[in-house]
């Protein structure tokens, strides 16, 4: 058995986008939480929350929300369309949002506006790298005429093959891409935002060091999300 979950958009998108959420289990419990998280929505009454079997983040800077989640510890067989976020990337979802509204985030970046654009696996904005690489997110700063993009991807990073792999090298090709567009208004960036801890990596892998090869480390907190953010900061080198 099946439902659909109508999310939003800001005023003015054309289109009004749906979840498809299907329960083999517990097809009656599921379907009436599901209901009743889309009217508190709808009322403007949302707020985060975990059934066990889903989780609803209210990603204040998100251009679509709620965004769901399918907790690693969950206990109902349900399958979400767009694919649900895993509890690597929701908590980055969290810590971000957490950064930009602590004094820190403010001082750094309260004056621009900031973006979050939950990038699809396969239907997203991807990258010729290996057999295609779809970081999970997009996180767009605008202030005045310019412009940052951050592509970044929480992964583990136990099975990266160091700073020669693809991915970690996709940093440096957007910035070759960002200086022969020219102009000097739109900048981009890509991280690796490890949830694997850094203890487990080999550091031998990362010669100039997990920073110089833009990848980031959860378990840091908002140092980490500081960093990713650092070229967008007023006062920072663009």
């Amino acid at each position: 058995m099946g439902a659909t979950l109508e999310g939003m958009f800001p005023p003015g998108w054309p289109d009004q986008p749906q979840y498809e959420v299907s329960f083999p289990g517990m097809a009656g419990l599921v379907g009436q939480w599901l209901k009743q998280v889309e009217r508190r929505l709808r009322e403007g009454m949302f707020k985060d929350e975990c059934s066990g079997a889903l989780g609803f983040l209210q990603a204040k800077r998100s251009l679509y929300h709620p965004l769901l989640y399918r907790p690693a510890h969950a206990n109902v067989d349900v399958r979400v369309r767009p694919v649900a976020l895993n509890d690597g990337e929701a908590r980055f979802v969290e810590r971000l949002h957490r950064w930009l509204e602590s004094p820190e985030g403010i001082d750094k970046v309260g004056d621009a506006e900031v973006f979050l654009l939950r990038n699809l696996s396969r239907a997203g904005l991807g990258f010729f790298v290996g057999r295609g690489f779809y970081p999970d997110f997009v996180v767009w700063v605008i202030r005045g005429n310019q412009q940052w993009i951050s592509f970044v991807d929480p992964k583990g990073l136990v099975h990266i093959g160091g700073e020669h792999d693809g991915k970690i090298g996709l940093a440096e090709d957007l910035r070759q891409v960002e200086q022969r567009a020219g102009g000097g208004t739109t900048h981009l960036d890509s991280w690796l935002w490890s949830v694997t801890p850094r203890s487990k990596l080999e550091l031998a892998r990362y010669p100039q060091g997990f920073v110089a090869n833009h990848v980031l480390f959860d378990e840091d907190g908002p140092t980490a999300m500081a960093t990713l953010l650092s070229r967008a900061s007023r006062g920072g080198s663009a």
